[in-house]
């Protein structure tokens, strides 16, 4: 699905999926300094990298479509 998902038009509300990946990394981090599980400090550090992906993959095509003159068109 990630392939399909890739190849549609951007619109700047796909920075919403960056917003659960975020709180999730934020709440596996507090929970390691809670309980100091070795699960949760690997969990923190594997989404706060999968959201370091995501952020630079939204930041690449935000960057392309204001390139493109694409960001705050009219309506049609």
């Amino acid at each position: 699905m990630h392939r399909r998902f890739l190849g549609l038009r951007f619109f700047l509300s796909w920075w919403a999926y960056s917003f659960p990946f975020a709180a999730l990394a934020i709440a596996s981090m507090l929970m390691f300094r809670l309980n100091g599980l070795a699960f949760h400090r690997a969990a923190s550090w594997a989404l706060l990298a999968l959201l370091a992906a995501i952020a630079a993959l939204l930041l690449f095509r935000t960057a392309r479509a204001i390139g493109a003159g694409e960001i705050c068109e009219p309506e049609r």
